[in-house]
This record gives structure tokens, sequence and C-alpha cells, in this order.
């Protein structure tokens, strides 16, 4: 008996210690569902822009909180953010109405292409 006990124990030693464990690895388990989310959204980032219509990247940088377009403009005209906002959202619900109509009668995108190239 003792004889394969001893092997036993010899054969499940020997394939512990005939993997490769380095810490790199051990720790890179650990953090395994943290890697699948940042995988997935790297993957996201770079579709986003492809799947978006541009419209909603315009809105997006001239109004608050992430305006960037807004802060640099209030930066060289010495305005201040509240003023800006103010006479910008005429602008806005322009392109909001305009970005509605395009989503949802899909026909005025094609309408002056239309015109030039007609169905043959």
């Amino acid at each position: 008996m003792r004889w394969w006990f001893g092997n036993r124990l010899l054969t499940t030693k020997s394939k512990v210690e005939g993997q490769e464990n380095p810490p790199n690895v051990i720790v890179g388990f650990k953090f395994y569902e943290v890697q699948k989310y940042l995988a997935t959204t790297g993957h996201m980032t770079v579709t986003l822009s492809i799947m978006t219509n541009n419209r909603w990247f315009h809105i997006g940088t001239i109004t608050p909180p992430v305006g960037m377009i807004m802060y640099v403009v209030c930066g060289i005209g010495k305005i201040s953010a509240l003023e800006f906002s103010r006479e910008i959202w005429p602008f806005v619900v322009a392109l909001v109405v305009a970005l509605a109509l395009v989503t949802f009668i899909p026909e005025i995108t094609m309408w002056l292409p239309d015109l030039l190239l007609p169905a043959r």
C-alpha cells in the first residue's frame, strides 16, 4: 500500500510542479473579471463612433458638462459658461430637431442624392 500511495503522491506532485505559474499569471487570474470588462470597453469605444451619428458628438461638445467647445469659446471670448449656455440653446434645439427628423424619417437623408442620381 505504501508503494501505491507514494506513486500516487508523486504523480500529483509532478503535475503541479510541471505547470509554469509565474506570479503575473496568478495575479492575472485574480483580476480576470476586471480584465473582461476593460477589454470590452476598448472595443466599444472603437466601434461606437462608427455606429453613432456624428450629430450626437457635436451636441455633446457644445453643451455642459462635457462641452469642450463651450470651454474653449468661453476662454477665448472671456465670457462665462452661463452666458454661453443662454446663447447656444436655440442652436441645440435646432440640432436636436434635425437629429430627430433624420432618425425617424430616414427618407430625408436620401432625398438630395435621389434627385442627383435618379433610380434607373
